[in-house]
Formats: C-alpha cells, structure tokens, sequence
C-alpha cells in the first residue's frame, strides 16, 4: 500500500494531441496515488524542444498532429536512453507497432484497454517487469492491475476511445461533429455511447456527463 505522505513513485509525462482527452486521462491516471501526472505534450515538436519537468515515465499517443508516437520515443530515448516510454495506440497496421519498437518503446497499449489496465502497464513499466508487445494484429496491454481505488473509479473502465467519446460530448458536439472528428461511423459512436453509459452506471448520455463534471474529469 503506498504511503500517502510520500510523493508519487511515478512521474509521468503525457503526450497527446487532443487536448480535452490529455486532461481527463491525466485526471483518471493522477487519481493513483503513486502516480502524478507532472508534464503535457502536444506535439513532437514539443517534445523536441524540450520538456521542463523531472519525469520518470512517459506515456504517448501513436498518432500526433505532426508525427508519430515512434517519432517521440525517439527524440526522448536520444536524450535520456534509460527512460521508459509506453505507447497508447489504436493503430492496427504491424508496420506501426514495429516501429514503435524499433524507436524503443517499452510497451504498447491498445486504445481499448481500460484506464485500470493502462494504469497496471505504466506501474509495471516503470518497475521494469513489463514485457514489451510483440507485432500482432492489435496492440496489446502487458497483465492486469488492480482495480482502481481513486474516487474516478467508475471512470477508469472506460477505455480511451470511450473516454474520448465522452470527451466530445462533454463539449456539446452533435454526433456528425464527433463522428467527424473522430472519423468513426453513425453506429459504432451508438455502441461507445452506449457502452459509456453502461459503464457509468447512468441513464443517459446527458447523465454520464453531468457525472463526468460533477467528478472533475472535464
């Protein structure tokens, strides 16, 4: 059990393009108590210009707005080649996964684990007892965590696709805006909408983000 009077064991820098979804996973990941989001990243180029923060830990995006999450991987193994890096992708294609290897990535998670499992990569990553994932249709997370004890519990079954969802409709957007910017169909934002609401425990899409706001994930 962690102390919690010490400060958190893991550090983490978070690099991600989407600036609601960065929030409200660093809300979600935070809510660990030996975890602390400490710095943000938008962008490769801004990782390439240097992040002024002591992290021990980084977690990317594979997809940003100007290169990949191997580009990133890259830039930081150059400066510091003992830090771990785990990707967060939704990138199906072996040649991506292989690349994020290649650059050094020491594990990579698919977009639809849960918050709870990324949680449990990013803790065994950082204790380096985390295998890295091999090429395979999809990536793939290493084990499985403990359930979260955070008051953003409920929140944490949410994968980051559905996080991102939820994300969206939070910020009022019809669901041509979200499938639009999402560049997902009419029925698969009905399925992540609906598996939201399961997951919350709500009755509607209007409920699951008055909870989102009540429990400051937005």
């Amino acid at each position: 059990m962690t102390d919690p009077g010490r400060p958190p064991q893991i550090r983490l820098l978070l690099i991600d393009g989407h600036r609601a979804v960065a929030e409200a996973l660093a809300a979600s990941i935070s809510a660990e108590p030996d975890i602390a989001v400490v710095s943000t990243a938008r962008s490769v180029a801004q990782v390439n210009d240097g992040v002024d923060a002591d992290f021990n830990l980084a977690l990317t995006r594979y997809l940003l707005p100007d290169g990949t999450g191997a580009d990133v991987t890259r830039a930081l193994k150059r400066r510091r080649p003992d830090l771990k890096v785990v990707a967060l992708s939704a990138v199906v294609d072996r040649s991506a996964i292989a690349r994020l290897k290649r650059a050094g990535a020491d594990a990579i998670v698919g977009r639809d684990e849960s918050i709870d499992d990324l949680v449990a990569v990013l803790r065994a990553t950082h204790d380096g007892t985390a295998q890295q994932a091999r090429a395979a249709p999809e990536p793939r997370s290493i084990g499985r965590g403990r359930r979260s004890v955070s008051r953003h519990r409920a929140f944490a079954a949410l994968t980051a696709r559905e996080l991102e969802v939820l994300m969206q409709l939070c910020r009022g957007r019809t669901s041509s805006e979200i499938c639009a910017e999402l560049g997902i169909a009419r029925n698969t934002l009905r399925t992540h909408v609906q598996k939201i609401i399961n997951k919350l425990n709500v009755n509607s899409r209007l409920e699951a983000v008055a909870l989102a706001q009540r429990e400051g994930i937005v």
